[in-house]
């Protein structure tokens, strides 16, 4: 980039070769690269323009792998099946897993993030039993976003996570509105997120539901992210009651100390 700064407005194919293969040739290391999430990259070609870009290169490059994410939307799909890629394309759809290797992956993940919380956290030795992390497992129904939001919803700051697991786990396994949703029968997503936003404004009074309704909104609806205190100039709000609010559901968000950091 020194010594040819005008790159960065050079076509796709000159970025790919000067910026990326010419330095892997040169150096001649084995190596993989990870391009995560194709499918939120702009693109207006009926075949993704960075795959279409990558097959004329494959092949001189027997040292280097691509290991790409993305939806199977139809530009991709197109894309990989593109001659100059599919004979050095491997394709791997996650749905085809068999259920009961994502289900050890789901254990392994809750028991890995429990022994840091336990090592955090005092008091939480032998915690969860096995019949709890069981349950835990069940409902999550191979959804790793399921377990995520549980470890953050447990590892909430001002409760105590035995008392979060209580809750959690005394929530009914599913709801009517969870049936709407086009996912595993048995998930409660529905019923997790549920249990969230009741622990967090269940015992607010009923006045300032509108307050809570606008502040989740603007992070929701907002096209780029905004921070919490952009949302209080914003709603008319203070900056203060916007932070705690988002706070209080901050295992469904990812939210900074700093309130001028978008969420």
């Amino acid at each position: 980039m020194q010594p040819d700064p005008g790159i960065a407005h050079e076509s796709l194919y000159n970025q790919l070769d000067k910026l990326i293969m010419q330095p892997l040739k040169q150096s001649a290391i084995s190596t993989v690269i990870v391009i995560d999430a194709l499918d939120e990259c702009r693109d207006e070609e009926p075949a993704s323009a960075i795959l279409s870009v990558l097959g004329r290169f494959v092949s001189e490059m027997p040292e280097v792998k691509f290991f790409v994410t993305g939806r199977p939307e139809p530009r991709i799909r197109e894309g990989f099946r593109l001659p100059l890629l599919v004979e050095a394309t491997s394709i791997f759809v996650l749905h085809d897993v068999e259920l009961n290797q994502v289900n050890n992956d789901i254990r392994l993940f809750f028991t890995q993030n429990f022994l840091e919380l336990a090592r955090r956290r005092p008091g939480l030795d032998n915690w969860p039993t096995k019949e709890q992390l069981g349950l835990l497992c069940e409902r999550a129904a191979g959804l790793f976003v399921y377990a995520a939001t549980t470890v953050k919803f447990l590892d909430h700051r001002n409760n105590d996570p035995r008392e979060q697991l209580d809750l959690l786990l005394q929530s009914p396994e599913r709801s009517d509105l969870e049936g709407d949703i086009k996912l595993n029968t048995r998930t409660t997503l529905d019923s997790l997120y549920s249990s969230i936003l009741m622990n967090a404004f269940g015992d607010d009074h009923p006045r300032d539901d509108h307050k809570i309704h606008s502040t989740l909104g603007a992070v929701i609806l907002a096209t780029n992210p905004l921070s919490p205190s952009t949302i209080a100039t914003l709603l008319g709000f203070s900056a203060t009651s916007v932070f705690l609010r988002l706070s209080s559901v901050h295992s469904l968000l990812i939210l900074q100390e700093d309130i001028s950091h978008p969420v």
